[in-house]
């Protein structure tokens, strides 16, 4: 008998593939741990982070595809790729390290579905897991256990192996055949009519069985039984992606609030749009090079969201991917009763704000209608770069400035001190700044952007970006990297 090796053995084993892992992700984790606790995803609640759990009954596409459905439901992987898994799991428990990936399958299904269970909500409160939303995303782990299983039974049923003494993979694919023609018979007495889905995703595991079975009992040779499997998977998976998705041409999409951007296109200067209403998408935007103060983004930084809070008027009640929040998903007239501060805008550099409805801010003036959005200019608003007295607010007394030279990581300025020189730009680990060649502290104005006590005199003053936690994940990062290619080397070498 083949000596079986110890639990320890096995656990060892498995934790150096997995230390490698962490060292060479270094370059992707270690800064993620210094964004997050900034960011509001460190303010999740737990409906927040159960959003769109699986329902039970949706669990029937994994045999039935759910054509056009609510992409966030989506279990189908195909007829044939579950028919496959399922007789991997049978069969192959002790081979191509099918334990692991079953148990990757069901617990991956079962975090999709169960955490919509009150019983089993405590795993969004757990370290780590409370960072993350939408549980049926771990469905992206399902189709790559799926993926792997039937990998397997086909590697398998492409050697010589004999299928024919497992009696138990042969009774799955009757047990199959049966239950699909039962279920297909019984709808269509009792409801008249077949739907599409249950017909489509009937007929390709009827058909998956009938090509497996003749591979088993090597009625077909392997080159011709895997070229029609693939065929019938690409088939299977072409529908359903196909109806999972809209065709729309590039203008189509390009020419939401065209009109608007095309206002603004021509203006010259540094400014920044503000829209309560979305009246100008982000797209559209970075196609005309508009830069804007709002946006959609699951990812935003909390310090940014707090200021906008007071700057737009809209309250911010829990997570949201947009600024400002559109809880009830209607952009052209949710946020009609409440009003933009412009002072805290023109701090952000914000010069035009683009409504759908009626703005009464004091310092927006209607300067044009174009189609159903009226466009406000900003009377108070700041450049991107300005000087002001030390002793002063912020905004109070300032002369504007202008940059030598801007780049996302560099911003090199000339200014005469004394003062207070604020860039309208956010603040966030890692930026650093010079003054006339020596390092400086770097401050926040307003809470929010960065600036730098000047002396009297010239100066020449340079903001950068340098993240040692980039670079502490870059170490790591590369030292995976030595150390798997000494690893490799071991490996050719002993093998």
């Amino acid at each position: 008998m083949p000596h079986r090796k110890s639990v320890y053995q096995q656990v060892k084993e498995q934790l150096k593939p997995a230390f490698l892992a962490v060292l060479l992700a270094g370059i992707l984790w270690v800064p993620l741990l210094e964004f997050t606790p900034l960011s509001t995803r460190a303010q999740l609640e737990v409906q927040d982070n159960l959003t769109y759990s699986l329902p039970f009954q949706r669990l029937f596409g994994l045999l039935f595809p759910d054509l056009g459905g609510f992409h966030e439901w989506v279990v189908y992987s195909g007829a044939v790729v579950f028919l496959l898994s399922l007789l991997a799991i049978l069969a192959l428990r002790r081979e191509y390290m099918s334990n692991f990936w079953i148990a990757l399958l069901l617990g991956s299904l079962l975090f999709a579905t169960l955490t919509q269970l009150e019983l089993f909500q405590f795993l969004a409160r757990l370290p780590g897991m409370s960072l993350l939303r939408v549980p049926s995303r771990s469905l992206f782990l399902f189709g790559m256990s799926l993926a792997a299983l039937s990998a397997c039974a086909v590697d398998r049923l492409l050697g010589d192996n004999d299928w024919q003494s497992l009696q138990n993979s042969r009774r799955l694919i009757l047990g199959l055949c049966g239950f699909v023609g039962i279920l297909l018979a019984g709808l269509r007495l009792v409801s008249g009519n077949l739907p599409l889905e249950f017909l489509w995703g009937g007929l390709l595991l009827l058909a998956g069985c009938l090509w497996v079975w003749l591979r088993m009992n090597q009625r077909i040779s392997g080159f011709l039984w895997f070229a029609v499997l693939m065929g019938l998977c690409l088939l299977d998976w072409g529908v359903m992606d196909r109806s999972l998705f809209t065709m729309r041409s590039r203008s189509e999409v390009l020419e939401e609030g065209e009109q608007v951007a095309a206002e603004f296109s021509g203006t010259p200067g540094e400014y920044r749009i503000y829209s309560p209403s979305y009246s100008l998408p982000q797209q559209t935007a970075a196609l005309h090079s508009l830069q804007l103060a709002d946006g959609v983004d699951p990812l935003q930084l909390r310090a940014y969201v707090d200021f906008m809070e007071r700057a737009s008027g809209v309250p911010v009640n829990g997570y949201s991917v947009t600024l400002p929040p559109f809880e009830s998903g209607e952009p052209h007239s949710e946020n009609a009763t409440f009003s933009p501060n412009a002072g805290l805008l023109g701090w952000l550099n914000v010069r035009y704000v683009a409504s759908d409805f009626d703005l009464h801010s004091e310092g927006l003036v209607l300067r044009k209608l174009v189609g159903g959005t009226r466009l406000y200019e900003n009377q108070q608003v700041m450049p991107r770069l300005w000087i002001q007295p030390l002793e002063t607010a912020t905004g109070d007394n300032f002369q504007p400035l202008n940059a030598v030279q801007w780049s996302p990581e560099r911003i090199e300025v000339d200014a005469a001190g004394p003062g207070l020189l604020v860039l309208s730009e956010v603040m966030y680990p890692g930026w650093r700044v010079q003054v006339d060649g020596s390092p400086a502290t770097i401050l926040k104005a307003a809470g929010l952007l960065r600036s730098v006590n000047l002396p009297a005199g010239s100066h020449n003053v340079v903001f950068y970006f340098r993240p040692v936690s980039l670079y502490v994940g870059a170490s790591l990062s590369l030292a995976g990297l030595v150390l798997a290619c000494l690893l490799y080397r071991r490996f050719t070498r002993n093998a």
